[in-house]
């Protein structure tokens, strides 16, 4: 994963990066730990974790943002007054892979992201 920030970069809390350091590891995880300083002298530091791709923390990510998406996806589909045929049955899937999301979630099983 590329850094999230560069050297030199002002931040919008008027800070200027000073350090940005990357490290991946073998699963595709990355840690990057920022270090920034404001004009009056003071700094600060922030370490940002993002999971490997197909890890289960990814996949718990993925899951989580996946049912959010989904209260945007209901909320539109029943302010549809004019609802077809195709798209009650679009919903009908859609939902089952909300269902599965959401059993995911409640029984902490994030190894795959199939069927959600």
């Amino acid at each position: 994963m590329p850094a999230t920030y560069a050297i030199g970069q002002v931040l919008p809390n008027g800070a200027r990066v000073t350090t940005d350091e990357v490290t991946t590891a073998p699963d595709g995880s990355t840690v990057e730990h920022i270090v920034a300083h404001y004009p009056n002298g003071a700094w600060d530091e922030e370490t940002i974790f993002t999971p490997g791709p197909g890890t289960p923390e990814a996949n718990r990510q993925m899951t989580h943002q996946r049912v959010r998406d989904g209260l945007i996806d209901h909320a539109t589909y029943l302010a549809d007054p004019a609802t077809t045929f195709e798209a009650l049955v679009a919903q009908v899937e859609a939902l089952t892979r909300q269902v599965n999301r959401l059993a995911r979630i409640v029984l902490n099983e994030h190894d795959t992201t199939a069927g959600t």
